[in-house]
């Protein structure tokens, strides 16, 4: 049975200014609940960080990238993400 994927306009939103250590707490939730990927934008630090592989309340892979590069988003969603737009 094929997986039916988000468009990738609509698997996306951006944390919301202000609300340090929120992030913290809703990547833990998203781990928990099993959301294999989790992309957060960090405008104010300029980065881009992809969160994979869910282990209890925390993910066994995380990977920081510059905003402005192309940043490989991995299974299940499988494409490259320009964050040159954000």
């Amino acid at each position: 049975m094929a997986m039916a994927l988000p468009a990738p306009e609509d698997a996306f939103s951006e944390g919301m200014p202000g609300r340090e250590g929120a992030s913290v707490q809703e990547i833990r939730a998203y781990a928990r609940a099993g959301i294999p990927v989790h992309l957060l934008i960090d405008r104010g630090a300029g980065e881009a960080v992809v969160c994979s592989e869910p282990v209890g309340d925390a993910y066994a892979h995380k990977f920081i990238h510059t905003l402005g590069t192309v940043v490989p988003l991995p299974y299940p969603l499988g494409f490259e993400l320009d964050t040159s737009a954000f």
